[in-house]
């Protein structure tokens, strides 16, 4: 397997703090100076849970890259697994270049830089009926490995054929367990009026520590308003379920920018929307969101947002229906990566992982949607200070 490895070092602040922005070479390169790094020392109005955090490496696992006769692309989710020091990275494919699948990866890295990164393994995932997928079964999103060392991967449903979105449990070789009961709200209907939209569903996917699961959808519900413009933002809806059981808890909405940057040529398509989420504690998260502009290239802003005073929007068919009583979640931009030099690809999956000297990682990976022109992409950052849970 050909693996390229054009690791950079880059130096970044964001939010409130010191503003430095320093560049480095590339694989080879001394290790990134210590003042080179983000930092945020208020978090949320909170200034106990600052963050400080250093981009020690880039790698891209090439295009034509294979495991066990299986492409390598459209890594759109990844997690650590904490007990064998591995990350979970599944795969977008709907079944089509090979079946439904995930990938076993090795993040070797410490405090000052990444030393590698490699694929290992791939998993195939099964039905109910113990069987590979059917072409077109499935649309796989987000993974993460729980705390029963089951995996709980997404899949975004198909609008156009009135399938709802799904949260799937599976076992570690890949056999599927059982789904959530998701709410009726994000249904779809045949005149799309109803429902999740055409591959904008459920990206995000996230543990608190203290068990409760939460999804998030790219972009809104048909019944809940337009799409975000150059102009305006829109709200897309976080569930809150219990994996035990696999209910929903609550619903809350949450605040999309607007599109960023207008498409550079002419009727080119241009979007925003959230790409994953990850839990800092059982009421904060971390939010991507993911943008796309033709003949620009993608967008990436990292928020730090809070469901603590946000209100539960279950109740709600349409957010359209809202009033002034109604809250989404507060958010705060920790990270907008084009302004601090980063050019991403398409970012769609981030992890908390571990270095091999214990140090915490911050990994953000990309889907090249199985297109040269694009990176499967990996982002690895050191955290010198993070927030606690609480």
């Amino acid at each position: 397997m050909a693996i390229a490895n054009t690791s950079r070092l880059l130096g970044i602040v964001a939010g409130c703090g010191a503003a430095v922005l320093l560049a480095g070479g590339a694989a080879q390169a001394k290790p990134a100076p210590s003042a080179a790094e983000i930092r945020v020392p208020c978090v949320l109005d909170n200034c106990s849970n600052g963050i400080a955090m250093r981009l020690i490496g880039e790698h891209v696992i090439a295009t034509d890259s294979t495991v066990d006769g299986t492409p390598v692309g459209g890594l759109s989710g990844i997690d650590y697994d904490p007990r064998n020091n591995r990350y979970a990275a599944i795969s977008d494919d709907r079944s089509a270049k090979a079946p439904a699948r995930f990938y076993w990866l090795s993040i070797d890295a410490d405090r000052h830089r990444l030393h590698s990164v490699k694929v290992e393994q791939v998993q195939r995932l099964k039905d109910a009926n113990g069987n590979h997928y059917a072409e077109g079964a499935v649309d796989p999103e987000s993974i993460r490995v729980g705390q029963d060392d089951n995996l709980y991967w997404t899949s975004e449903g198909n609008s156009d054929n009135t399938v709802a979105p799904s949260v799937n449990v599976s076992r570690p070789d890949g056999q599927w367990l059982r789904r959530f009961k998701v709410p009726a709200a994000f249904t779809p209907d045949a005149n799309h009026e109803h429902g999740i939209r055409a591959n904008l569903s459920f990206e995000g996917l996230t543990f608190t520590p203290s068990g409760d699961a939460l999804v998030s959808t790219e972009g809104p519900l048909y019944q809940d308003g337009t799409l975000q413009t150059l102009r305006h933002g829109a709200l897309v809806r976080f569930v809150r379920f219990d994996p035990r059981t696999g209910a929903a808890k609550a619903q809350y909405a949450y605040p999309v920018d607007p599109v960023a940057v207008a498409s550079q040529l002419p009727n080119g398509a241009e979007d925003n929307g959230v790409s994953e989420i990850m839990a800092l504690d059982d009421h904060r998260l971390l939010v991507i969101e993911r943008g796309w502009s033709a003949g620009y290239g993608n967008t990436v802003k990292v928020y730090v947002a809070d469901t603590e005073r946000a209100s539960d929007v279950s109740p709600l068919d349409s957010l359209q229906e809202r009033d002034d009583s109604l809250v989404p979640m507060r958010k705060q931009l920790l990270l907008d990566m084009r302004t601090q030099g980063i050019i991403p690809d398409n970012i769609e999956g981030v992890t908390l992982g571990k270095g091999r000297d214990g140090t915490p990682l911050l990994v953000f990976i990309a889907d090249n949607n199985f297109n040269a022109e694009q990176k499967n992409q990996l982002l690895i950052f050191a955290l010198d200070r993070w927030p606690s849970a609480g």
